[in-house]
This record gives C-alpha cells, structure tokens and sequence, in this order.
C-alpha cells in the first residue's frame, strides 16, 4: 500500500474505498472519534458478579435459571470441589451428575451492567425459596458485584490459582520423597546393624565356647592329677638313729 492510499479516508458508499485524500494528523483525529463513537453506541459494558459459595450439588445450568430472570447472562464459571467424593457405577445417571456437581465459588458474566448489580442488590444474603419441596429451598445466597473486574482479570485468576496448587503438590511429592527416601536410609542403616550385631554375638559365642572349651581341658587335668595324687602311696619318714 502506498503512502497515498494510507492517508485515504474511508468512504461510507457502497462500492466505494476511498474518497479523498487527507493529511496524517487529521485522519488520526478521525479515526479516533470513528473509534469512540463506536464504542459510546450500542455496545454494552457486561458486568460480573461473584458468588462465594455455591449450594452442594447445584449444576451451572441451575444457576443460569435462577439469574436469568434479572438479565442476560454471558459466561459462566464454577470453580470445583476438590475434596469431592467419587461416585460409584451402581448409581443413576441423574445421582452421579448431582453428586459431581460440587463447587466451591462462582463467577457470572451479566451482558448488562446494571443487571448485575441489580442481581446482586436483590439476592445477596436472601434464601433461595421456591417450592418446599425444591432441595435448594433453604440455601442462601452469597452474591457481591464486584466493580470493574473484567473476564480477563478471572482468566489470570484461575491460572494464577492452578499454578500455585502445581507447585503446591510438586512441594508435598517433592517432601514425601525426601521422607521415603530417610525411611529407606533408615531401614538399610537398621538392617546393617541388625547383621553387625549377629556378626558380634557369634563372634562373642565363639570365643565363649573356645574358653570354655579350654577350661574344660584344663579342669580334666587337674582332676587327673588328683586322682595321680591319691593313687601314690607316701612312705613313713626315717629316723636318723634308726638309719644308724
């Protein structure tokens, strides 16, 4: 494209591109109030409101019907339970979902601001109600407006959110493997002793069976030699006047 046709403004008849051809500094203040034109008009700022808890096994499709009367709802999100319990196959299909369906707090996108806040103003710290027999009947509702967050700020909050629980679990097997690892040291170093110890009482057993090995020789003996002493017949002493 060259420097003219960047400096052409364009031209709002069918079938047409360009019109005339202006300088630089006044087809940036046109562009500009193009711009805010643009985004004064028809398009609406949404607005969010945060609920900080979620009543147990309430699905994001039952949250939708109960904001919807106040407006228009854009996204939704829920942040699960971790601790949620694991269902079994043996359970209805209808049970196993209502029983997944464990969050802990939740985000929805209003595509008008003000029906935002007048969700919030309306159902903050008031009971769900309803029919008796609804199971949310005596749940309350914890919803603020908070004032302007965008999607975006959520996005980052998430992924803020799931790094710090990855690093959070890398520490926890980082640590449980420096305990496996003392216990497996501990348990050589034990087993080590533990044959240390057999070696020093054999040893200790075999230098007490050679003593008494040797205690008993020598007990033979001294027996032998009593007996040699009782067998050896002692002659009566001589007198000197009888030897004359």
């Amino acid at each position: 494209m060259s420097h003219l046709d960047r400096n052409r403004i364009p031209d709002r008849t069918p079938g047409r591109v360009f019109d005339r051809v202006v300088p630089d500094a006044h087809w940036l203040k046109l562009m500009t109030t193009l711009t805010e034109s643009t985004s004064t008009g028809s398009v609406k700022t949404p607005g969010i409101v945060y609920l900080s808890r979620i009543p147990p096994s309430m699905t994001p499709h039952e949250l939708r019907s109960y904001l919807v009367p106040f407006g228009k709802l854009g996204r939704v999100y829920l942040a699960p339970d971790e601790k949620t319990v694991k269902t079994g196959k043996h359970v209805s299909k209808d049970v196993r979902e209502r029983r997944k369906a464990r969050f802990t707090e939740g985000w929805v996108e209003f595509l008008r601001r003000k029906d935002a806040k007048t969700a919030a103003l309306a159902l903050n710290g008031s009971i769900i109600g309803g029919k008796k027999s609804n199971r949310f009947h005596d749940d309350m509702w914890n919803v603020k407006y908070l004032k302007d967050f965008l999607w975006s700020n959520l996005n980052e909050q998430v992924i803020y959110e799931k790094a710090v629980r990855q690093k959070k679990l890398q520490t926890e097997i980082s640590q449980a493997r420096k305990v496996n690892s003392q216990y497996i040291k501990q348990s050589e170093r034990a087993v080590e002793m533990e044959k240390i110890e057999e070696t020093r009482a054999a040893k200790k057993a075999a230098k007490e069976g050679t003593e008494m090995i040797v205690r008993s020789k020598e007990a033979i003996q001294m027996e032998q030699m009593n007996v040699l002493r009782t067998k050896f017949k002692q002659r009566k002493p001589v007198r000197a006047n009888e030897q004359d």
